[in-house]
C-alpha cells in the first residue's frame, strides 16, 4: 500500500509521467536526473558491504572496531586516522533519540548528520564543543539545523532534519596502535540510538529497507545497467527526500517527472538515450566544478572546494554529484578541509615522490591533520606495514631528526616510496608506502579543524617531486 504523503515530500511523491515530453526535454531531464539521484546510489554503497556480512536496519548504531583497512566499509575515500560508525536514520514514523557520551577533551570526534544525498547539514562534536547527553532528531518538513536553547527537558539539543532518511557516518581519532584502538572501541559504544518517539499523522514514508540494496535492480552487472540502477534507487528514494531548499522542491519535481520518475520507478522516456544523458551530467558537472569561485587554488597545484560546494550544497547539484563520486560524506569546511592536488600522480617504477612542506600545518585544539594516499580504485593502499598515512600523530621528524610534533615552522618532507623499498633510517618515520614496482595514486590531505591560516591563501602547501628511489 502507498503511504499517503505530507507535506514537504508531496511533490516530489506525486510525480506523474503526463503529458508526452520533447525529446530534448526529456534528454536534458535524464541528465539532471543522474546528476541530482547519483549520490543516493553512493548512500546504498554505504550500506552494501555492510550486508554481504550481517543484517543491516536503521536507527541502530553499528560501530567498527577496527581502524579502516583497503577494502573495508563503502566509503569513497575513507580515513586512515579515524574509527567510523555508521548509523542509518529512520524518520518515516518516529523521531529518534540519540545519546552522545561524555568523550575525552583532548581526542578529536563527531557525529555527523548527513541527508541521503551527502549534504552534512549538522555536526555534534568536539570542535563545536559539544555536550554530552540526549539529542532529539525530529523530521521538520521546512526547516534544519541544532537547537540547543528553549527545547523541550532533559535533551543537550534538538536536531531539525527535513527528510524521512539519513546517515551518521561517525569518526573517532585513533593512532591505529592496539591499545588505542581498545579506547576507541568502548567510546564507540557510548554512541546509540536510546528510544523512539511517535509522531501523530499518517508516516510520512515507507519503512527504510536497507535490503533494497541488494535487489538486482538498485545493482549493476555492466555499464549499462549501472546507469539504469543509479535511476532507479534514485526514483525509489527521492521522493521522501525533498530537497532541504525549500524553493527547490517544485522545480526539482517537475525535471524528475520529464526523466521518467513515476511513484518510486524509472521509466525512460520514449527515444531518450541513457548513456548520452550520463555523459552530458559528467560534462556539464565538471564545467561547474571548474567555475571562478567554486575552488580555490592554493598553490602548488592544490586546491580546495569553496564553502557551499562540498559538505553542504544547497542548489549546487552538480557540486553534489562529483563530490559524492570522489569523497561521498565529506564534511563541511567548517569541520574539514579537504586539500586535493589535481589529477593522480604516475610513479614509474624505481621512482619516489617527496612531498616538502614548508612548515607543519596549522590546527586548532582538538583537531588533525593528515596525508593519506589511494590507489585507483579510491581505496587504501595495501602495504604489509599496514601504513597508510602520516600526520600529526606519526612521529614526523624534520631534517635534524627533532620531531615535528615539538612545533616549529620550518621544513619538513615526506617520501611516498614502494613498499619493497626501504628507504635509509633517517627517512623511516616520514616513509609513507605505495604499491612496488611502478604505481597510479592519488592523494588527500585533511585538516581538522583547520586555522583560518590554513584556507585563506597564507598557507603554502606542499611541493611535489619525482626523484630516484631512495636506498639504504
Amino acid at each position: 500500500m502507498r503511504l499517503t504523503p505530507t507535506s514537504g515530500v508531496l511533490s516530489l511523491i506525486s510525480l506523474s509521467l503526463g503529458a508526452t515530453i520533447p525529446s530534448h526535454e526529456s534528454q536534458n531531464a535524464l541528465a539532471f536526473a543522474y546528476t541530482y539521484g547519483y549520490s543516493l546510489y553512493a548512500y546504498g554503497n554505504v550500506a552494501k558491504p555492510i550486508l554481504r556480512e550481517i543484517p543491516l536496519k536503521p536507527n541502530i548504531n553499528l560501530p567498527d572496531p577496527e581502524p579502516n583497512e583497503p577494502g573495508g566499509v563503502g566509503v569513497v575515500r575513507p580515513n586512515a586516522d579515524t574509527m567510523y560508525s555508521i548509523l542509518f536514520i529512520d524518520l518515516s514514523s518516529d523521531d529518534i533519540v540519540v545519546n552522545i557520551p561524555e568523550m575525552p577533551q583532548d581526542r578529536y570526534w563527531v557525529f555527523p548528520v548527513c541527508t541521503p544525498y551527502g549534504d552534512n547539514l549538522i555536526n555534534i562534536g568536539n570542535l563545536g564543543v559539544s555536550k554530552p547527553g540526549e539529542y532529539l532528531i525530529r523530521h521538520d518538513p521546512g526547516n534544519y539545523g541544532l537547537e540547543t536553547e528553549n527545547i523541550p527537558d532533559g535533551f543537550a539539543g534538538v536536531i531539525k532534519y527535513p527528510m524521512a532518511y539519513g546517515l551518521v557516518n561517525s569518526r573517532i581519532l585513533t593512532d591505529r596502535s592496539e591499545e588505542d584502538v581498545k579506547i576507541v572501541q568502548k567510546l564507540q559504544l557510548g554512541f546509540n540510538v536510546s528510544r523512539t518517539i511517535p509522531r501523530p499523522g499518517l508516516p510520512i514514508a515507507p519503512p527504510l529497507d536497507l535490503t533494497m540494496f541488494t535487489k538486482p535492480e538498485y545493482n549493476d552487472s555492466n555499464i549499462s545497467t549501472y546507469y539504469e540502477a543509479v535511476m532507479k534507487v534514485a526514483a525509489a528514494l527521492a521522493p521522501y527526500n525533498p530537497p532541504y531548499v525549500t524553493s527547490d522542491r517544485d522545480w526539482v519535481s517537475a525535471e524528475l517527472r520529464k526523466a521518467g520518475f513515476n511513484n518510486g520507478t524509472f521509466t525512460q522516456p520514449r527515444g531518450s538515450n541513457l548513456t548520452a544523458a550520463v555523459e552530458l551530467a559528467n560534462k556539464t558537472s565538471l564545467a561547474f566544478m571548474d567555475k571562478p569561485g567554486v575552488r580555490q587554488d592554493v598553490g602548488n597545484d592544490w586546491f580546495i572546494v569553496s564553502e557551499g560546494y562540498i559538505g553542504k550544497f544547497d542548489s549546487h547539484y552538480e557540486a553534489r554529484y562529483q563530490i559524492a563520486a570522489t569523497a561521498y560524506l565529506a564534511l563541511d569546511p567548517s569541520e574539514s578541509v579537504y586539500p586535493f592536488h589535481e589529477g593522480d600522480l604516475v610513479v614509474e617504477e624505481g621512482k619516489s615522490i617527496v612531498f616538502t612542506f614548508p612548515e607543519p600545518p596549522r590546527i586548532k585544539d582538538g583537531g588533525f591533520w593528515s596525508l593519506t594516499v589511494y590507489g585507483p580504485d579510491q581505496d587504501l593502499v595495501p602495504n604489509d606495514m599496514e601504513k597508510y598515512m602520516v600526520g600529526d600523530r606519526s612521529n614526523l621528524t624534520f631534517p635534524d631528526g627533532t620531531p615535528v610534533q615539538q612545533g616549529g615552522h620550518r621544513e619538513f618532507q615526506v617520501l611516498l616510496q614502494a613498499s619493497d623499498i626501504e628507504p635509509p633510517a633517517n627517512w623511516t618515520a616520514n616513509w609513507l608506502p605505495i604499491t612496488p614496482g611502478g604505481a597510479t595514486i592519488s592523494v588527500t590531505l585533511r585538516w581538522y579543524g583547520a586555522e583560518e591560516y590554513m584556507v585563506n591563501g597564507s598557507y603554502v602547501h606542499p611541493q611535489i617531486s619525482t626523484i630516484d628511489a631512495i636506498r639504504i
